[in-house]
């Protein structure tokens, strides 16, 4: 019997979270979310069907909204500190790369669905808590900082209201497995990539088919001329929404 007991807790011994430093990978789905909401008083109405002018009154609205689905993949790097093995705190940098969708599918707007490379590098921690025993499941809570580069970096720095450092919460459930850790979780942005208000004179104001349908009797979808003196109102935002992702990490 006490042979038994003795085996018992040298194999619980090999299992929990173990303090060291860690390396990691992970792949994931993420979703990206671009709208923008415009509006213009008194404009020029211009039908796809048949061409037809119309001077409505008032102030007509519009709304374009995009969503993309695309894979991750990256690596962290960091150290677990473990004092009892079924809790701990666990300190990273990081490196992902994906694609971020900006723009609609509509390609008679003036956003037009672009996919954008990106790559980021980061930080941050997680507070790891075991459900039960050392080798049972458990929960990280945490967030951290990423740091946006590459093609999506620079083609937002061309737009108003962007920005490339994007806070962000994580949770996570982990097994541990020996020295590994088998995880599942999902990481939450905190904050837009791009929030805008702009006021224009330029732009065209467009609408679809839905809104145009319901205004005007267009079946076709349609779009606002500007005219002169009257500007047009647009709030844009680009942001990532929540990822979940798969990672598998190795304590030494």
């Amino acid at each position: 019997m006490k042979k038994l007991i003795a085996l018992g807790a040298l194999a619980g011994s090999c299992f929990g979270l173990s303090s060291g430093l860690f390396v990691a990978g992970d792949i994931g789905v993420e979703l990206s979310r671009f709208e923008q909401h415009a509006s213009v008083k008194d404009p020029k109405i211009v039908t796809n069907n048949n061409n037809n002018v119309q001077q409505p009154s008032g102030v007509q609205k519009g709304n374009d909204v995009g969503l993309g689905i695309n894979t991750t993949y990256g690596y962290k790097a960091g150290l677990i500190l473990a004092p009892n093995r079924k809790s701990g705190l666990r300190i990273y940098g990081s490196y992902d790369a994906g694609t971020f969708s900006y723009g609609t599918a509509l390609k008679e707007n003036e956003f037009p669905l672009t996919n954008l490379k990106y790559y980021s590098y980061g930080a941050g921690a997680d507070l790891m808590i075991g459900f039960g025993g050392p080798n049972t499941l458990g929960i990280a809570l945490g967030g951290g900082v990423d740091f946006i580069k590459g093609d999506l970096a620079k083609f937002l720095a061309q737009r108003p209201g962007s920005r490339n450092m994007i806070p962000y919460a994580n949770v996570a459930v982990y097994q541990p497995v020996g020295k590994l850790l088998f995880e599942l979780g999902v990481k939450v942005p905190v904050v837009a990539l791009q929030s805008a208000k702009i006021t224009s004179s330029k732009d065209k104001f467009y609408l679809d088919g839905h809104a145009c349908k319901q205004a005007f009797g267009a079946s076709n979808g349609c779009h606002f001329e500007k005219q002169n003196g009257n500007n047009i109102e647009k709030e844009i935002v680009a942001r990532f929404l929540p990822s979940i992702y798969a990672q598998i990490s190795l304590v030494f």
